[in-house]
Order: C-alpha cells, then sequence, then structure tokens
C-alpha cells in the first residue's frame, strides 16, 4: 500500500488500481464499466499516457471511433520516445481506417509493420491503396492537421497536442507544428517539453513572430530550481525579445494596438526584472 504522506506515490496506487479496474471490466465485457474505471485514472493523472490509451480502446469497441482517434492520438502525444506505443499506433490505425482516413492511418502502420506486428503489414498495404485514392497528400495532412491544433488550443490543449503530434508524423520540417507543441505543452503543465520545443523552434532558425515567442516562453517556462547557466541564458532569451518587442522593424507582437504592444513589452521587461534578480553571475 502507498504511504499517505506520499501525494504521488498514492497518486500513482490510485491510477494503477483504476487501470486494473477497468481490465477487469473489459475482460469481462463490461465496457461501460471498463470505461468509468479508465476516466477515473485519467482524472488521477491527467498527463500518463496509458489511461488514454486504455479508454481509447474501449471507445472503439463501443462504436465510438472518433473518440478512439482522439485518445489513442493523445496517448501517442504523451508518450516518450523510448516507450512502447505500438499497441496505440496499430489501434489507432485501425480507427482512422474505420473513418476512412486511410492516409492517416498508414503513419501508423509503417510503425508497426516495421516492428513485425501481426496483421500490420496487411492493413498497411490496405491502407496505402486506400490512400492513394483519396488522393493523399502528407503535406496538406500536416498543414490541416495543424490548423486544426491550434483551433483547439485554447479549450482543448492536450487534443491540440495531439493535433501537432500528428503533423510533426506528416511533415517533420513542419516548424509551426513545433512550436504549436510547444504551446500545447506549456499550457498542460509539461514545462520541460514545451522548453525542448521552444528550443528546437530556435535552433531551426525561426524569425519574426514566432522567434520572439519562443524566446519569450522559453524563459518564462524555466523552472525555479534552475541552474545558473540556465538562468542566463534565460536572461539573454528575455533581452533579445525585449529588443524584438521595442524595434518598430520588427512584426512582434502581431497586432495592430499600439496600448496592446506596450503592454506586452511591459509584460517582457516585468519578466526580465525577475529573471536579473535570480541570476548569479
Amino acid at each position: 500500500m502507498a504511504d499517505d504522506s506520499d501525494p504521488v506515490a498514492a497518486a500513482q496506487a490510485a491510477f494503477a488500481d483504476r487501470i486494473n479496474a477497468g481490465r477487469q471490466h473489459a475482460n469481462g465485457d463490461a465496457l461501460d464499466e471498463a470505461r468509468g474505471a479508465y476516466e477515473e485514472a485519467i482524472r488521477i493523472l491527467p498527463l500518463h499516457p496509458q489511461g488514454y490509451l486504455e479508454r481509447g480502446s474501449i471507445r472503439s469497441l463501443q462504436g465510438d471511433t472518433p473518440g478512439a482517434v482522439d485518445d489513442l492520438g493523445i496517448a501517442l502525444a504523451l508518450s516518450e520516445p523510448d516507450e512502447d506505443v505500438l499497441r496505440a499506433h496499430f489501434n489507432r490505425g485501425n480507427a482512422l481506417l474505420d473513418t476512412r482516413q486511410a492516409g492517416r492511418a498508414v503513419l501508423h502502420f509503417e510503425v508497426t509493420a516495421a516492428a513485425g506486428v501481426d496483421g500490420a503489414q496487411r492493413l498497411l498495404t490496405r491502407a496505402r491503396r486506400e490512400a492513394a485514392q483519396e488522393g493523399f497528400v502528407r503535406r496538406r495532412a500536416a498543414e490541416a492537421s495543424c490548423a486544426r491544433g491550434f483551433e483547439l488550443l485554447p479549450q482543448s490543449p492536450l487534443l491540440a497536442l495531439s493535433c501537432f503530434d500528428d503533423a510533426r508524423r506528416f511533415q517533420p520540417a513542419m516548424l509551426w507544428a513545433v512550436h504549436g507543441a510547444g504551446q500545447a505543452n506549456g499550457a498542460i503543465g509539461r514545462p520541460l517539453h514545451a522548453r525542448r520545443d521552444f528550443t528546437e523552434v530556435l535552433e531551426r532558425g525561426a524569425s519574426g513572430a514566432m522567434r520572439a515567442e519562443a524566446l519569450y516562453n522559453r524563459a518564462a517556462l524555466l523552472p525555479e530550481d534552475a541552474s545558473s547557466d540556465a538562468k542566463l541564458q534565460a536572461r539573454e532569451d528575455l533581452e533579445t525579445c525585449l529588443a524584438m518587442a521595442e524595434d518598430p522593424a520588427t512584426a512582434f507582437p502581431a497586432v495592430a494596438d499600439p496600448v496592446q504592444a506596450g503592454a506586452i513589452v511591459d509584460a517582457i521587461q516585468a519578466r526580465l526584472d525577475t529573471a536579473s534578480g535570480d541570476v548569479e553571475v
């Protein structure tokens, strides 16, 4: 039994209990009860991919295929690169085929077929054939996924993250998808992931407003226990961002209202003042 004095351990134990309960219900074909258990698990640890993977599988069995696509997409977006995600890829590929989105399914069956998952190669062949009939183009799919991500970002950052993840799979070079993922990760409370995304945006040569936003967000998401070097980098980011904001030749911020622009400059300056006080040179 988890020590009640350790809230993290207690939450992890409660999460595992609900996942196991859901699996028991699913094995007994009690799908509504299984889904309820998985939803309780998600409420306990909303950023753990396992809850969405399990609920997505149940939603597929219940005929809620669009919901399954969303849940399995969230599971993939929240998973780390070294985690076993073959089940999520395979189940999402099937759900996409069921909803006549063969082009998107191809990406998932490519992963599972390469890993030797039973039946994946056959489904990959079918998905490729149907995608060709659809006239599927990865670039257009990436653009559509990225656009949907920005539409969803204010109300549903988790779903937005899955859209940006899809866009990056379709078109790895799409910088807006990386930037959007950083914004979504910041909104759901994953600052380390967000900072990694914004760093990638900057290292890949973002310019204009995207560069300024990435600089500001990377600095703003610096943890309190960061090293002195990291704090110095944050201060440099904010100084660069402030210079861009005050330069009339730079399209930052992308607003016409000078009052709003001035408020953004003031916010950057306030953040810089705070960062400067924390830095040990």
